[in-house]
């Protein structure tokens, strides 16, 4: 692990194989979200690619364990200015040691930057949609459920 700039942390990643968490693309966009041999989300992109339709199972187990609150607070009321970099590095040490990590053999970049939510209006709606409609649908034209 190397800081990268003020940007994130560099990870070097070698000895890890096939990821336990993966992506897969096929013809016809359809996606596939694996935990080790389970399927865990299932997908079809429309085919104007307005919207995806979904199927979440139960076999999804985070790869990275919860935090007790004492440490998240530890990393969170740090000093603003190193504060990305400690939530890097916490979950670059989980991720290397995670048995189902989605990391596999290359080079990685945890990015520090703070994400904006606000410019993907649709963002909201489509997580509480994932949560709660299964199977269910999003679109990405509109900021509110089909």
């Amino acid at each position: 692990m190397r800081e990268s700039g003020g940007v994130g942390l560099n990870l070097e990643v070698a000895g890890h194989g096939r990821p336990g968490l993966a992506v897969h693309i096929t013809a016809g966009g359809r996606l596939l979200l694996r935990q080790g041999d389970q399927p865990v989300l299932l997908a079809k992109v429309f085919t104007d690619y307005s919207g995806v339709e979904y199927l979440v199972t139960d076999r999804f187990r985070a790869p990275i364990a919860p935090l007790r609150a004492s440490h998240a607070a530890a990393i969170a009321n740090s000093d603003e200015e190193n504060r990305g970099g400690r939530w890097a590095h916490h979950f670059a040490s989980a991720l290397e040691s995670a048995r189902q990590s989605p990391l596999y053999d290359g080079s990685w970049l945890l990015d520090t930057r703070r994400t904006r939510p606000e410019y993907s209006p649709w963002a909201s709606v489509a997580t509480q949609r994932l949560l709660v409609d299964n199977p269910g649908e999003i679109d990405w034209l509109t900021s509110s459920p089909p």
